[in-house]
Parts: structure tokens; sequence; C-alpha cells
């Protein structure tokens, strides 16, 4: 751990004693930052032929991309992970295009060309429903980890879609803390006052009402989860849960791609593609 994280720990959890709420928004705080990364190579002919306009949700400026083929084609939402970008998965882009689908997508706040430097799961799902506004129903949605779990929130919250796919998801809300406080080796006091305050932001009662697993048994569309053996950052067991919870979904498991590479490899997008044109 870098000296300047070891003062962080330290400071936070020794607020966590004598002034928990300031140790809460300084752990909130570092836990919500995002990190832009330069776009590869690869995704810059997806992005160049994109229709790119940026969008007011809530006083952010967010970038929205939109790629479409045809007169009213069924389109998909395309959601990017935690320091991810719209064009993160142009892999799919281009293949669904070929399938005769419209696709949109959107750098999620403290993303890409979007606004801010931080965010959170409700402020993804405020953009989902802008875009629903804008475009209509989606088809299907497909999220990558963090996007996964703000489009599954978003159908929850009354946003319609036919199909989800989840590519790497973190279902259990309570992981994500848990991880970012083993990193920090917050005390359980500092852990515990955090997880309070997060309560309080999202304004519910448990950490299940947003994670997918405590979601998943209301829901009544399609589900495939996608899940590589290997993920190194949100574990197999994870996708394993939800899908054992959502009634009728669908896992499939790949193997050597992690949580990355996922999403530039054949596997996961034949999957996509062959759950996106069945029936079920």
């Amino acid at each position: 751990m870098q000296i300047k994280a070891i003062l962080l720990r330290i400071t936070i959890n020794s607020l966590a004693r004598s002034l928990p709420f300031i140790s809460a928004r300084i752990s909130y705080q570092l836990w919500t930052r995002t990190y832009r990364h330069k776009m590869p190579e690869k995704e810059l002919e997806v992005f160049n032929s994109a229709l790119k306009q940026k969008i007011d949700v809530n006083g952010a400026d967010i970038m929205t991309y939109v790629w479409e083929v045809g007169d009213d084609p069924p389109t998909v939402l395309l959601l990017h992970g935690w320091n991810g970008r719209g064009t993160q998965l142009s892999f799919f882009v281009k293949e669904l295009l070929s399938a005769g689908y419209g696709v949109v997508s959107f750098d999620a706040k403290g993303h890409g060309l979007s606004d801010d430097n931080h965010t959170n799961v409700q402020e993804s799902v405020a953009i989902i429903k802008k875009l629903t506004e804008i475009h209509g129903v989606f088809f299907a949605m497909i999220g990558h980890s963090f996007g996964a779990m703000a489009a599954v929130n978003a159908i929850n919250q009354g946003v319609a879609c036919q199909k989800f796919i989840g590519i790497s998801p973190p279902t259990e809300f309570t992981a994500l803390l848990q991880a970012f406080s083993d990193y920090m080796e917050l005390t359980s006091q500092a852990s515990n006052v955090l997880k309070k305050y997060v309560l309080n932001i999202y304004g519910i009662a448990s950490f299940e009402d947003i994670s997918i697993t405590g979601i998943a048994p209301e829901m009544t569309i399609p589900c495939l989860i996608i899940h590589d053996k290997n993920d190194d950052k949100v574990p197999l067991s994870q996708a394993q849960k939800a899908v054992k919870r959502w009634p009728g979904a669908k896992l499939h498991i790949t193997e050597g791609l992690g949580h990355i590479r996922i999403l530039h490899k054949p596997p996961a997008l034949e999957a996509s593609l062959n759950f996106l044109n069945s029936g079920s």
C-alpha cells in the first residue's frame, strides 16, 4: 500500500472512533472515485462511427453513443464497467449491428467524456431512465461488471426491456464494500460507519435492495449471465448466486478470459447473440 493510502487508512480508522460521519464521508469519496483510461486503438473505429451527443442528466453532461441500422431496429443498450467507457464493448457493437440490432451506449458519470470524477449505481440508473425517454424501450440491456448492476437496478425501478445479459457482474453490493474495506484495511468500526453512510445515501434499509441477488427473485425477463472461471476481479461465485435466484436464468462460463478480455473474445459475444436471437 502506498504512503498516501496508509495515511488515509490511519485517518479514516481514527476518525471512525471520534467523528464517524467524517470518516464515512472520506471513505465514500475514495470508494466512488473514478479514473479514466486512454481509449485503445481497437475502439477508435466504433467511436468514430457513432452518433455522439451529450445529454443532461440531473445537471451532469453525459456522453451518449448511437449506432443504427435500417428503420426502427430492435435496440440494445450497452453498459460498461467501473473505470470503463461507452466504447469498451466495441467488439459487441460491430456484431450487433451486423445482426440487425441498433446499439446505444454511454459514458457513465465520472467516465470517458462525461462530467465529474465520482459516480454510483443510482446515477447510472438515472442515465438509463433518460435514455429510455429518448430512444424508447430497449429490446435488451447488456451490462459489464458495474454496468450490469446498474441495469438490473434500472429494470427493478420500472425500466422495461425484454432481455438482460450480465457479463462478469458483481451481484452482492456488500461484496463491493467489503473489497474496498479490505483494500484500505479498515477497522470493523470504520467499515460499519461506511456501510451506514452508504445505506443513507441510497435511501435503503438493506443492501439486498440494490444487489442483483436481492432483486433477482422478482425478475420475470429472460436473463443470461456470462462469467469467466478465472475472473480475478469478481469471483464466479457471484454469478452463480444470482443465477440460482433469478427464475429461468442461464449461466455461461468461459475460461482463461478474466474480467476484461472476456469483452473482446468470441465466447461471450457468441453466447450473447445466441441468447438475443433465441425465443427465450
